[in-house]
């Protein structure tokens, strides 16, 4: 299963996530981006840096978690952040293809076609962010696009904290029958698991 881990510039965090890289090297690992900042001034000096950091030979891809519609002024000015994003997303996939490595993003359930194309040129795979509301008929109605563009590239994500444990989570990854599916995050997944055992030790005393 694939691993994406996010990236800082800090040394302390290099050091931390190469020396995870090389004791994890079975694993495909795909290093995260979510710096908005990035829109404003471009990726390229950013993933220089980060070639630069990290030991690429044991990387499989890196993802963008770049979000325009975080920005509080989204709504009045969507051509001018999603021209910005196909910028950023062109550059990431260039670096990608000069490194032989794969290319991949998390976007909500509601970029415009036009911008769905763009992504499905650039990417190998693109996570939806199916988060907060996860009725099953809204998820599916809602990824309907997404499935008709990207078609074998979606990879379905649900958030640990919308659910009560691992059992409801996997229950609506079954229902919705998207064939890859992600879990945000491993840390609360674990923790999932761990009460999830705690819970069966204390019924059989």
């Amino acid at each position: 299963n694939p691993l994406l881990i996010s990236y800082n510039s800090t040394k302390i965090y290099i050091q931390q996530i190469s020396e995870f890289i090389s004791k994890n090297y079975t694993t495909p690992i795909h290093i995260m981006i979510g710096s908005n900042k990035l829109l404003n001034s471009g990726i390229e000096g950013y993933l220089d840096t980060l070639r630069a950091n990290i030991n690429f030979s044991q990387v499989k891809g890196i993802h963008l978690d770049i979000e325009p519609h975080t920005f509080p002024d989204f709504k009045e000015n969507k051509e001018q952040y999603f021209k910005k994003y196909i910028t950023v997303l062109k550059q990431a996939k260039q670096f990608a293809d000069n490194n032989k490595i794969e290319l991949s993003v998390s976007i909500p359930l509601n970029y415009p076609d036009e911008v769905l194309n763009e992504i499905n040129a650039a990417c190998n795979q693109v996570y939806l962010m199916a988060y907060e509301n996860v009725d099953v008929d809204f998820i599916s109605r809602k990824t309907a696009e997404e499935k008709a563009i990207l078609k074998n590239k979606c990879v379905l994500a649900l958030r640990t904290k919308d659910f009560e444990n691992r059992t409801s989570m996997d229950e609506a990854f079954k229902k919705l029958g998207f064939e890859k599916t992600a879990y945000h995050d491993l840390d609360d997944l674990i923790k999932f698991d761990n009460t999830s055992i705690n819970v069966k030790g204390e019924n059989e005393k």
